[in-house]
């Protein structure tokens, strides 16, 4: 916007004949490499920001995925406990064998 307004102000001039054709392409030609500039500026500004958001976000998938891998342990450990025990016994005579499984 600053880039368009500082090539409208020396449009008037060149038109009123304030200043010649030269000084009038040097203008604008400076107002546009500053404005260049603060695109660029802002560019990286909101590139920055971009990345600090994606960094955040990998990091909350991260610690997502460790709480789901522990829940799943824990899981595993509850389910160990509360299977069913099977006992298979033989008797040999006067002994007995038994096997839990």
């Amino acid at each position: 916007m600053l880039v368009v307004m500082k090539g409208e102000d020396s449009l008037i001039d060149l038109i009123q004949k304030k200043q010649s054709w030269g000084a009038h392409v040097r203008r604008v030609r400076d107002a546009t490499i500053e404005g260049t500039a603060e695109v660029q500026a802002e560019e990286r500004r909101i590139g920055a920001g971009l990345q600090q958001s994606h960094e955040a976000e990998l990091a909350q998938r991260q610690r997502a995925a460790e709480a789901l891998s522990q829940w799943a342990q824990t899981q595993q450990v509850i389910n160990a406990m509360n299977r069913p025990v099977i006992t298979d016994c033989n008797a040999f005579g006067g002994m007995v064998n038994c096997v839990s499984r």
